[in-house]
């Protein structure tokens, strides 16, 4: 067992609420009961900072740690019966409502930019912040997926990027299918814990509204659209184009099934997933400039600072962007101020 005063704390705190998030997670409480849990979980935090006040160095440590333990716990179950029954509307009552014929109104933000669907027709992938059903919108949060149908989907699929707003009518609205073999996992749940919780189908492009979003992801999108103009014009291969595009912004639509489970089976998917080691190579080539102009510390750490900022804004890399990003401007931000710090 790792002894607290052997190890850095906060790794130790760090482990237990990440383990406190995933037994809250498949613990299946009710938001209101986790979020109980929440308020219960600041009350060692509190007698634990007390305790440190008095010089009980060793037990504030542990109550720390139970601290983060249970605010994990609390965290993960509040997230998880947000993802399976999000607020407002019951999924339910929309799968019914358009199975029943009514037009259920999505209006939302788009997390990544559009692609095309295996199936046919063009893939949102949309955070769903406002909802109408039954003539009365409803706020939510709720991951939808909807694919846009029609020859005019096809040519409108670079006005749909990241971080732009959609409005349109849905025809369908339908959960995933739960799979309920025996040995097999949950499909539904699986998808609801990655933030997908319903399927939606648009019948014409011409019913989608787009509407500009911040500046910032305005500059990535235009950003992201040279990239792929490059990658199009001296890769010939498609294959090739796919893989390269995936690389560099975490593109991987273009990827064929066949090419992806090629990765998958031969262990080496994780190059075309962006991660830490395509922010290390950034802040490497970034490092080089300042160090060849002969630029001071500071400077140096506010010009990787902005490089890092600027990476996370043009790729589409998901949570291992966020976790390497996160890690290294702490760094950054740690050598700013002098302070050196361990890889730990």
């Amino acid at each position: 067992l790792l002894r607290l005063d052997a190890v850095t704390p906060l790794a130790v705190c760090v482990v237990a609420f990440v383990l406190g998030c995933l037994v809250g997670g498949l613990s299946g409480v009710g938001a209101e009961v986790a979020a109980r849990g929440a308020v219960l979980a600041g009350a060692p935090l509190v007698l634990g900072a007390r305790l440190a006040w008095a010089g009980h160095m060793g037990i504030a440590r542990g109550l720390t740690v139970a601290a983060a333990a249970g605010f994990g716990v609390a965290l993960g179950a509040m997230e998880e019966a947000r993802a399976w029954a999000p607020p407002g509307v019951s999924v339910a009552t929309l799968e019914e409502a358009t199975a029943a014929g009514e037009t259920v109104h999505i209006d939302g933000l788009l997390r990544r930019d559009a692609s095309m669907s295996p199936g046919g027709g063009v893939a949102l992938d949309l955070v769903v912040d406002r909802i109408r059903c039954g003539g009365v919108w409803h706020a939510t949060h709720v991951g939808v997926r909807a694919t846009v149908m029609g020859d005019a989907a096809a040519s409108a699929r670079g006005t749909w990027t990241r971080g732009r707003r959609i409005r349109a009518p849905v025809a369908a609205l339908h959960r995933p299918l739960p799979y309920r073999n025996f040995g097999v996992p949950d499909a539904e749940r699986a998808l609801a814990r990655r933030g997908l919780r319903l399927f939606a189908t648009i019948k014409s492009a011409a019913l989608v509204e787009a509407a500009a979003g911040p500046w910032w992801e305005e500059l990535a999108a235009r950003l992201r659209a040279q990239v792929r103009l490059a990658v199009s014009t001296h890769v010939t291969d498609p294959a090739a184009a796919a893989t390269v595009a995936a690389i560099l912004i975490g593109d991987r639509s273009s990827l064929q099934p066949d090419l992806v489970r090629t990765l998958q089976h031969a262990g080496v998917y994780h190059v075309v997933a962006i991660s830490g080691g395509n922010v290390g190579i950034w802040l490497a080539l970034l490092l080089w400039l300042p160090r060849t102009a002969g630029a001071g510390v500071r400077l140096g750490m506010v010009w990787l600072a902005g490089g890092l900022i600027g990476f996370a804004a043009v790729v589409d890399g998901g949570a291992s962007v966020t976790r390497a990003v996160i890690a290294a401007g702490v760094i950054v931000a740690a050598r700013w101020w002098d302070l050196r710090a361990s890889a730990l």
